[in-house]
């Protein structure tokens, strides 16, 4: 069987499909040039601030 991309906690390959996804926030974060990333943005492990407006990041 056909081995899936490593695993974020453990960095091994598992043979099952993944059960949970890990994303480091929304999106709209990623879009940001890194210059809006540092000034119009702050990023928590459960939540973030984009452009004055919170995430929640589960």
């Amino acid at each position: 069987m056909k081995k899936f991309m490593p695993c974020a906690i453990c960095g091994e390959r598992h043979d099952e499909l993944p059960t949970e996804y890990e994303t480091l926030g929304p999106v709209y974060y990623e879009q940001m040039s890194e210059k809006e990333q540092e000034t119009k943005s702050e990023m928590h492990d459960t939540w973030c601030v984009l452009n004055w407006t919170v995430h929640i990041i589960s």
